[in-house]
Order: C-alpha cells, then sequence, then structure tokens
C-alpha cells in the first residue's frame, strides 16, 4: 500500500506574494542591523545606545519575520496584518529618523524624506488592499478562464 503524500496548494500569490518578499526583506535587514548593533566597535558613536538599538531591530525583525509567516498562510486577516506591521515599520524608521538625526546633511532632506514616505505609505496601502478584479471574457458564464 504506498503512502499518500498531500500537498498543500500555495496558498500566498500575486499581492499576498509581494508582499511577502516585502516583509521578508525588511527583515532580513533589520535582523542585520541587530547584528551590526551589538557588534560596533566601541569608538564608534551612534545616536541611540547599543542595547535598545539591538533590542529595536531585533523586535522589528520578529515582527516582520511573523507577518511574512502570517502571509504564508493566507487569510484576509493575516494579510491585513502583515500590511499594518509594515506600515508601522515604516513609521517608526521615519520617526526615528526625525527624532535623531544630528547630521546637517539629514537634516536638509527630512522633508523630502518625509513626503516621499508618506506618498509610498499610501501608495503601498491603496494598493495592497484593493480589491481583487477578476476580468471575464465575452461568452464566460463564470468567470473561469479555459
Amino acid at each position: 500500500m504506498p503512502a499518500e503524500i498531500k500537498e498543500r496548494p500555495s496558498r500566498a500569490v500575486g499581492r499576498e506574494r509581494q508582499l511577502m518578499v516585502i516583509t521578508a526583506v525588511a527583515a532580513i535587514i533589520e535582523f542585520g542591523a541587530a547584528y551590526r548593533a551589538l557588534n560596533l566597535p566601541a569608538d564608534v558613536m551612534i545616536s541611540l545606545s547599543r542595547p535598545f538599538e539591538a533590542l529595536a531591530a531585533l523586535a522589528w525583525a520578529l515582527l516582520l519575520t511573523a507577518a511574512t509567516w502570517r502571509v504564508a498562510w493566507y487569510r484576509e486577516r493575516n494579510l491585513r496584518t502583515s500590511v499594518f506591521v509594515l506600515v508601522g515599520f515604516i513609521v517608526y524608521s521615519l520617526a526615528r529618523l526625525l527624532i535623531f538625526t544630528r547630521a546637517d546633511y539629514d537634516h536638509n532632506r527630512l522633508r523630502f524624506l518625509t513626503v516621499m514616505t508618506i506618498l509610498v505609505l499610501i501608495a503601498a496601502v491603496v494598493y495592497l488592499m484593493r480589491p481583487v478584479v477578476r476580468r471575464v471574457l465575452p461568452g464566460d458564464t463564470n468567470g473561469e478562464l479555459s
């Protein structure tokens, strides 16, 4: 009697896969930021304390990893939760930049970064939250392509 192999179909398609890639890449970057914060030489000055920098990066890395995992097991609520985590991460990153910026170069580009971040957030939320539209071919009664 052969053993049956159960395969689960990929539940993440289209926008869900795009969101998974974005959150996974952001999580990897944040794990790298946590590692970097823990391994900086003592003579390098950073705006936040090293432990806080590492904990914040690790917390966001774990949240983004969880968001990626939740989208992999797609349900509507999981997709929205992941979008909110991503929006929170972007807002946190911009707020951190606004609060802890010290260099003149950074001060000169804060307005531009703020406007661009707001535009990217709006575009991302609109893109990810819009309803899925299925195109129906003429003569197709059930909306499925043959």
